[in-house]
């Protein structure tokens, strides 16, 4: 991932535009949502913590997900 960014930046700073599919951004916070659940041991499990931690946290928590997709 760190090799992709470090791509991206280089091809940015020759004044280049660069889309990402929205598919692609997609998939991938599908697939690191599907991580989350299984380390947390379910679906049920990661809801529990999301009440937990409030619903401001849960939003900036799944935020923070969708940029790093």
């Amino acid at each position: 991932m760190k090799q992709v960014e470090d791509l991206l930046n280089s091809v940015r700073g020759t004044n280049m535009k660069i889309s990402i599919p929205q598919t692609l951004i997609e998939e991938e916070y599908k697939s690191r949502s599907a991580s989350l659940e299984k380390r947390f041991g379910g679906k049920e499990k990661v809801e529990e913590y999301f009440k937990q931690i409030g619903e401001e946290k849960t939003k900036e928590f799944m935020d923070d997900i969708k940029k790093a997709a």
